[in-house]
């Protein structure tokens, strides 16, 4: 029995072959409560890690063209081509509808540039409500190029906002639907960026208009939801309403198809309503589609000039709210009670709003908007609820699946007799599994527990009572 001062030096272990006592087997890890993870394009991340959040934003490389309103005199024949300048400026905040430029959204680069100044004042995350049919669909690669440009999450939208994008139902009423089918493999499965990495997921639903005649695509975007869980985007017309009567028809309308959103399944705490102050001038409306449960998106803020749906000099509709208008009614409405239904963002759909082109820029509602609507009332629980916490409720709905079995070993301390586990691939090693120690053809489980036993001259057999844990 060798003398302690001849023993070798002390290894410490998270993993080593030696002093293995049982054989290996898999194990499967210890259950826990899973978080909820919204789907980006870079993959799942938590609540927390979204932050700030824009909830409806058209990003990249979007096209408005089928709001375009053709010229009717050689003035706006002059200005439907024209870049946006500050020399024409002027002219496109009148008649945005004419210009072709204000209704294409830049590429790359400049959006890059553009979000940058959003993750400038604190933004985290944006979801990309471009679809074919509203914004159009932006390639997965695109978004997924942008998200690692700017560090910034985003979340794809999947889906269409017109019934007359849909592919043709099925022939046989037995036969899966392939809209539905699309939509479920963008959800679970996603599709390749290019780029060689994993592939990219979309992490929303939508954008469903809710007016009447889209009977089939709120089908089939409902059975996409209650098949993944994915959050339900709705919207209100863009353009607002011709009058408050009109306005409240057009909330009648909404709400009706909201509630043939729930009665096919849909849990209404994940749909959302965009384009929602719209109806300010129609309270009553409003109310209604907070009373099925949906949570309501304004947009807007810093568009002055006009509602992306009209064209301010000759479009007999309401005039859009204010700045003003709009900070004291969401104010207003948190003080009633709904600031755990409430969302804002801008709701990028022209070129105006950008701040390359004269507009406040994704970074207007910290940097503007929020300070205003903090002057009339807006509390800053109120204001972390509507850009932050409600956000990260709504997209987090993706449950991680459980860690795969791991193959491990029984080990037992050869001082205190402890029974541990260890992995007996380093990679599937975990940060709880007990680091060990070794002397000889010994291990033990703590330091204590070797100096027991160097005491004791490894002596065998030998026990001490455990330490700690």
């Amino acid at each position: 029995r060798p003398h302690s001062s001849q023993l070798p030096s002390l290894s410490q272990h998270r993993w080593h072959e030696k002093g293995v006592v049982g054989p290996a087997h898999t194990m499967q890890a210890e259950p826990q409560a899973a978080e909820l993870q919204a789907v980006t394009v870079t993959g799942p991340c938590s609540a927390a890690e979204l932050g700030s959040t824009l909830p409806f934003e058209h990003v990249v490389a979007w096209s408005m063209q089928s709001r375009h309103r053709p010229p009717s005199d050689v003035e706006e024949a002059a200005l439907r081509d024209a870049p946006i300048t500050l020399q024409t400026l002027s002219a496109v905040r009148e008649k945005p509808l004419v210009n072709l430029a204000n209704l294409t959204g830049p590429q790359e680069d400049v959006a890059a540039a553009e979000v940058e100044a959003f993750a400038r004042v604190g933004g985290r995350a944006i979801v990309s409500a471009s679809v074919p049919g509203a914004g159009g669909a932006c390639s997965a690669s695109c978004l997924a190029s942008l998200c690692r440009r700017t560090k910034l999450r985003v979340i794809m939208t999947v889906g269409w906002a017109s019934a007359r994008e849909l592919p043709p139902p099925p022939p046989d009423d037995e036969a899966e639907d392939p809209a539905l089918d699309s939509l479920l493999r963008s959800l679970l499965e996603g599709e390749e960026d290019g780029s060689g990495g994993a592939a990219v997921r979309a992490g929303a639903l939508g954008v469903l208009p809710l007016t009447p005649g889209h009977a089939r695509l709120l089908e089939v975007l409902a059975a996409a939801h209650v098949r993944s869980g994915a959050p339900l985007f709705c919207s209100l017309p863009a353009g607002g309403a011709a009058s408050a009567d009109a306005a409240e028809s057009s909330g009648a309308a909404a709400v009706a198809s909201l509630d043939a959103l729930s009665a096919a399944g849909v849990d209404m705490r994940r749909v959302v309503v965009a384009h929602a102050q719209t109806l300010l001038g129609a309270p009553a409306a409003l109310r209604a589609l907070l009373a099925t449960g949906a949570r309501l998106c304004f947009t807007g803020a810093g568009m002055g000039w006009s509602v992306p749906g009209a064209c301010a000099s000759d479009h007999p509709w309401l005039s859009p709210p204010s700045d003003e208008e709009l900070a004291a009614a969401l104010a207003r409405l948190c003080a009633e009670g709904y600031a755990d239904r409430l969302l804002l963002s801008l709701g990028v759909s022209s070129r105006l709003q950008l701040a390359s082109c004269g507009g406040g820029g994704f970074g207007f509602l910290q940097r503007a908007f929020l300070p205003r609507a903090r002057r009339h009332g807006l509390s800053a629980a109120d204001e972390e609820r509507i850009t932050t916490s409600n956000a990260a409720a709504l997209l987090c709905y993706w449950t991680p699946p459980p860690p795969p079995e791991r193959t491990v070993r029984h080990w037992s301390c050869d001082a205190c007799h402890r029974g541990y586990v260890e992995a007996v691939n380093e990679a599937e090693a975990l940060p709880e599994d007990r680091v060990y120690f070794e002397k000889f053809s010994y291990r033990y489980c703590s330091t204590a527990c070797l100096g027991a036993h160097r005491r004791a001259e490894f002596v065998q057999p030998f026990s001490t009572p455990p330490p700690p844990e």
